[in-house]
């Protein structure tokens, strides 16, 4: 692996909870965004973007076995709030549009 890959992956390992600056990272390993954004796809098949997504919910499933969290404070803990909210909308969205084919059908 390149070794300015595995140094962004430290880099993104480090605290989960701080917000993700990519500008930031990719100087930190000496690359433009785009290039870093390309070589981290090519060796690990995820954007940083979302390997820190992966990241994350990995530490929240590892909170929630190991810890008498709750549920709610995994999720603040982990920075995943906003990629609940998300989910949450494209379900809905998808639902309603399931419901609206249906609809239609009938």
């Amino acid at each position: 692996m390149d070794s300015r890959v595995r140094q962004a992956i430290s880099l993104l390992s480090e605290d989960l909870s701080c917000d993700f600056d990519f500008k930031t990272l990719a100087a930190s390993v000496n690359l433009s965004p785009s290039r870093l954004r390309h070589l981290f796809k090519d060796e690990t098949g995820l954007t940083p973007a979302q390997y820190l997504k992966r990241l994350r919910l990995e530490r929240a499933r590892e909170l929630l076995d190991t810890s008498f969290l709750r549920l709610k404070e995994v999720i603040v803990s982990s920075r995943l709030l906003l990629l609940l909210k998300k989910l949450l909308v494209v379900s809905t969205l998808k639902l309603g549009a399931q419901f609206n084919k249906s609809m239609s059908e009938s």
